[in-house]
């Protein structure tokens, strides 16, 4: 959230995450719609998180892309899920976030994913390497916000 903040400001845009109902989109989710900004999952309809205020699910790139000013994803085969590989690269790979699919979104759409990313599956070399991205900036947030968990924590 500190990235999209510093991207664009107090605004309460429309974020979209791209793919599976993981532990990222259910955090993402989570923050997101407590913060009030409208947030939609996109993703098959057997990869749906529970459902919560504020949160919309869909499976259309279209509907779930459409104004959206964030665009994240993360990796469809999570720990604990490898022997899902082979269903989940089928199942997922009309959400491959790619250069058409970031077309969908809002011009000034930036592209975040957790990292580490799988080149060529949920996401296109183009898009990571893009102008819209921004998962290097995400990532130096990340390790700030991290620290300064660590420094609470230990009290000092």
């Amino acid at each position: 959230m500190l990235t999209i903040r510093e991207k664009f400001g107090e605004e309460k845009m429309k974020i979209t995450y791209v793919g599976d109902a993981n532990n990222v989109s259910r955090s993402l989710a989570k923050i997101a719609t407590r913060m009030g900004y409208p947030m939609t999952i996109c993703g098959p309809e057997n990869f749906r998180l529970e459902p919560m205020p504020g949160l919309h699910q869909t499976a259309s790139l279209e509907e779930a892309l459409d104004g959206s000013k964030v665009v994240y994803t993360d990796v469809w085969v999570s720990m604990g899920d490898e022997h899902e590989q082979e269903h989940r690269m089928k199942v997922f790979q009309s959400f491959q976030v790619s250069e058409r699919v970031m077309g969908m979104a809002d011009p000034k759409a930036i592209f975040m994913h957790c990292l580490p990313a799988r080149r060529g599956l949920e996401v296109t070399d183009g898009v990571m390497d893009g102008s819209q991205s921004v998962i290097y900036d995400q990532a130096e947030n990340r390790l700030h916000a991290q620290k300064a968990l660590i420094y609470r924590v230990l009290g000092l």
